[in-house]
């Protein structure tokens, strides 16, 4: 999935440091999903490039569409909990929809200069 998901980074036209930064973004939002769906669930990605800026949302299903889903700040000894952090760090945006019974996490960034 990186690679389809660099591939298509490039041919988007987003520079290495971009599609590095990306890259690292999907990652973080595909490891939670993972982590938080149930077991055997599917989660998917879809990124899309708009006039201005590039968008990747990653949705999965869960058992409880009431949990909290937001970025922590966890203490340096931590084991867990930077991802979402991470990512909000790194986009122009970040929004989070639960429903019943999926959470969707969708962030954007504008494009790089190269």
């Amino acid at each position: 999935m990186r690679n389809r998901f660099d591939d298509w980074l490039a041919t988007a036209g987003e520079g290495h440091e971009a599609r590095d930064c990306w890259l690292l973004i999907v990652s973080e939002l595909v490891a939670n999903a993972c982590q938080n769906s149930p077991p055997g669930a599917t989660v998917s990605v879809e990124a899309n490039r708009l006039a201005d800026r590039i968008e990747l949302s990653v949705r999965n299903p869960v058992d409880d569409a009431s949990v909290v889903i937001a970025p922590r700040n966890p203490g340096p000894l931590a084991s867990s909990g930077r991802g979402l952090h991470i990512v909000e760090e790194l986009v122009d945006g970040l929004a989070v929809k639960t429903r019943a019974g999926a959470v969707e996490i969708t962030c954007w960034l504008g494009f790089s200069a190269g």
